[in-house]
This record gives structure tokens, sequence and C-alpha cells, in this order.
């Protein structure tokens, strides 16, 4: 690989670091559009597993007392469940719906963020957290974009900030490493891989910890406000990706 990608590379995958520390989601699908735009995308998804386990598992030693464990076990299990099929078969079907129904899933996301209200009348977390851990499942085994349909998820059930950001740091890294573990035992992982790990590794723990010194100093609005922005930029392209095919 050619020094001008792992050098762009090593830069988005800082970017996605400070993004995903500071609301909680996000380094897989900006990791994906932005490297995809000078990699090729099915490697810089493989680079994106790995790097995934490395962030979510630093951001979980750090957040860990923040996790409410009841409230996960059931789209805990459903993403386990699911994503080995996404690495079998969601890869060797069109991304057009994908595309459509990732963004429907996040403008639902972004309707229970500005209107919180709602979330009261959703049904309990085992009626929401299966099929949103099912479709997760899905999306991570197959593009490591499995984060929407958790933001979903955690926002119906109410939780706080750092309860919130806790919350998908696990989830997040369950469906990374059974997707490392299913490339790896599928022997689908793409040659070349070492190097362009290891330097985005270290980009991502670099924007990791700007993240969360970020996470630390912002209000609840302005976290709100935050999430939201991100929310509404990843709808506007999942469906603006599914338009222009």
């Amino acid at each position: 690989m050619a020094i001008e990608a792992i050098a762009w590379l090593a830069t988005v995958a800082l970017l996605a670091g400070v993004i995903q520390s500071t609301v909680g989601f996000g380094f897989g699908i900006v990791f994906l559009a932005l490297a995809g735009l000078l990699v090729d995308v099915k490697m810089a998804s493989m680079v994106s597993a790995f790097v995934s386990v490395v962030l979510n598992g630093k951001l979980l030693l750090n957040l860990h007392r923040h996790i409410n464990w009841l409230r996960l076990r059931p789209i805990l299990l459903s993403v386990i469940i699911a994503t080995p099929f996404g690495v079998l078969f969601l890869q060797r079907i069109s991304s057009d719906w994908f595309n459509l129904f990732l963004g429907l899933l996040i403008i639902w996301a972004l309707k229970q963020q500005f209107f919180p209200s709602q979330a009261e009348t959703q049904p309990n977390n085992a009626l929401v957290g299966i099929p949103m851990g099912l479709v997760s499942g899905l999306f991570a085994g197959a593009y490591n974009t499995g984060g929407p349909p958790l933001v979903v998820y955690v926002q119906s059930q109410g939780l706080e900030r750092l309860e919130k950001v806790a919350s998908l740091q696990l989830l997040l890294l369950v469906g990374s490493l059974v997707r490392v573990e299913e490339l790896w035992r599928q022997e689908a992982l793409l040659p070349g891989l070492l190097w362009p790990i290891v330097i985005c590794c270290v980009g991502t723990i670099i924007g990791s910890a700007i993240g969360l010194r970020l996470l630390n100093h912002i209000s609840d609005v302005w976290f709100k406000r935050i999430m939201g922005g991100m929310l509404l930029a990843m709808a506007i392209y999942y469906m603006g990706q599914w338009l222009l095919s």
C-alpha cells in the first residue's frame, strides 16, 4: 500500500476516533466513507474491523462503570448471533436496500433524539433489542457499520449520556470481535493488512483521547446537538447513496 494511502487511513482513523469517543458511535461509517476515497472499500472495511476492537476496548475500559447490563442483555445476545451471518451472506447482496433501510433507521433515531417523550411509548427492551441487535449484527458482519441500529435501541431506553456511550462501546466491541473471528475463520482476510492496522490503531488511540476529553467537558445539551448532527449527516449520506443507486 502506498505511503499516501496509509497516511490518509491514519488521518481518517484519528478523526473517526474523535467522533466515536465524543458521541459513542460513528467510527465504522466515517472510516469506511472517507477511507474508501483512496483505498479499496473491502480493504478499508477489514482494517476498520480490527481498529474498532482496539477503539471500543479502550473506551470501554474508561466507561465500563456506566454500563446498564439489565438493558443490554437481549440486544447483546442478538448481536452475537447475527454477526456471523452478516459475514457469510450480506456481503454477497446489493447494498441498495441496505442503504435505504439504514437511512430510515437513522431518521427514526433522530426522531427519538429530539422528541424524547416518545421513548416512553416504546415497547420493552426485549421487543426493541432483539430486532435491532439482529439488524446491527448483520450490518456489522458485512460492513462493520452496525452502530445505527444500536443507537436506535439506546435512544429508546432513556439512558443517561455516559450510559449511552458506554453501552454502545460494549455492543460495538462484541460485534467487532465476532466479525474479526469470522473473517479469520473463513480465511476472508486480504493480504497486506498489518501495517495499515497498526498505523490506524495509533491514529484512533490519539483521536479517542481527544474525544474523551471533549465528552467530559461538553454539556448534555451540546451532547444531544452533536449526536443529532451526526445522525442527520449519516441519514443524508445513506439516503443519498440509495437515491444515487
